[in-house]
């Protein structure tokens, strides 16, 4: 590329942009929020005829967090075209920006969705050495399927010794629910381990930077609260727009959806107040609370399913007028050992309105067969579609997971 510039006679006249995609297929990188997927290789470099516009000498290094976001706004600002105000990165190279002040910024948010088949709400912001994630459905493992990845070999590796238990604690965890969340201090722990979001010492770092990821969700409008089935319907046309009109809505869910962060004696009362609401997504974020939290506190799942009267509101949403809502209702009924849940997501599937939505219902159905080695295994030829099924996209490669047929 540097010689076909050079040969155009355009070499010094051209920023050159070189950086790496996320962490190629090693575990724990791509798709995830872990640092060894977030950290990657970026390089700049400057043409001799503009060295005036960079206030950085060459061949110098920043320890400043620089994101992909905020590629654009820096190409602007080098061209010399005024940013606009609705971009969310800032310029890190161009006039106005000196190196100072790039060195010295210390924070970056991060998030994961869904990757091809596979649905994840992860979020996650890093304060210099300080990193907090929340899992917003801590109940799934990072391991879930994902065929893509277990198309690798170490991927394969990796779950065939998680099946023989023949790994220490911090490995097995990847095949484990998940915590609702989690903090780490990258100085003294870099591959992101010891969570010590439960340690006292640490209290109030952990109440900072989850305030300062929970003001960010909501000033950002996230759309990922918005189940995708829903806002690529309604709001596909303008999602910026769609955002801020909805962001009253979006705080609600973000705020029950925290709703699992509560002690469980706290957050009951909250939860059934929440699986009452007349707005199926606060219903929809409820569930997914009440779930993420029994997942993997025992104490909690043992507590809630004693619970007379969150239990029958539960089975009463199994009925819900939306599918993905009914899904979620039968997931946390399963969690807690009181029902089979296929029925259910076979139903809920069947009244899907479209790819979109099956599909999330689902990456439910994918966590309870658990590579056909879970409580209930999913019989593919047992599912209806009220849609045509792309023969090679994602749905398609969910069957062929229930059937066996692909690794």
């Amino acid at each position: 590329m540097l010689a076909d510039l050079k040969d155009a006679g355009q070499l010094e006249n051209t920023f050159v942009f070189y950086f790496g995609d996320h962490g190629g297929v090693l575990p724990r990188s791509k798709g995830y929020v872990f640092e060894s997927g977030l950290h990657v290789p970026f390089v700049v470099r400057v043409p001799e005829n503009y060295r005036d516009r960079v206030d950085r000498e060459l061949g110098s290094r920043t320890n400043g967090f620089v994101s992909f976001i905020d590629f654009a706004p820096t190409v602007l600002n080098l061209a010399g075209v005024e940013i606009p105000d609705a971009f969310d990165g800032e310029a890190f190279l161009g006039p106005r920006v000196s190196a100072t002040s790039v060195d010295k910024r210390d924070t970056t948010f991060s998030y994961s969705d869904r990757m091809d088949e596979k649905y994840d709400l992860v979020r996650a912001v890093r304060v210099g050495n300080w990193k907090y994630i929340r899992y917003f459905e801590a109940q799934y493992p990072n391991s879930l399927e994902n065929q893509y990845r277990y198309e690798m070999l170490a991927y394969q590796e990796w779950r065939e010794l998680a099946k023989e238990s023949n790994l220490p604690p911090e490995q097995l965890a990847f095949f484990q629910p998940r915590p609702v969340e989690a903090l780490f201090d990258l100085s003294n722990d870099p591959h992101e381990v010891e969570n010590l979001a439960s340690s006292g010492e640490h209290g109030s770092r952990l109440m900072e930077m989850r305030k300062l990821l929970d003001d960010h969700l909501k000033e950002t409008n996230d759309l990922g609260f918005f189940p995708e089935a829903i806002w690529l319907r309604e709001g596909l046309d303008n999602p910026v727009q769609f955002g801020i009109q909805n962001h009253d809505r979006i705080a609600k869910y973000i705020d029950t959806a925290n709703i699992a962060l509560m002690p469980w004696d706290q957050a009951t009362s909250p939860l059934l107040s929440a699986m009452n609401s007349a707005d199926p997504w606060v219903r929809y974020w409820a569930l997914c609370a009440a779930s993420s939290k029994v997942a993997g506190d025992d104490d909690a799942r043992e507590t809630a399913a004693s619970d007379d009267s969150m239990l029958k509101l539960a089975t009463r949403l199994t009925l819900d007028s939306e599918p993905l809502v009914a899904a979620r209702a039968i997931e946390f009924l399963a969690l807690l050992g009181k029902a089979d849940p296929r029925d259910v997501l076979m139903r809920s599937v069947q009244r899907s309105r479209d790819a979109v939505e099956a599909l999330q219902v689902l990456n439910i159905a994918a966590y309870f067969h658990a590579n056909g080695d879970g409580e209930f295994p999913i019989d593919p030829d047992a599912l209806e579609f009220s849609f045509p099924v792309d023969p090679k996209g994602e749905i398609t490669r969910r069957l062929q997971h229930f059937a066996g047929t692909k690794k």
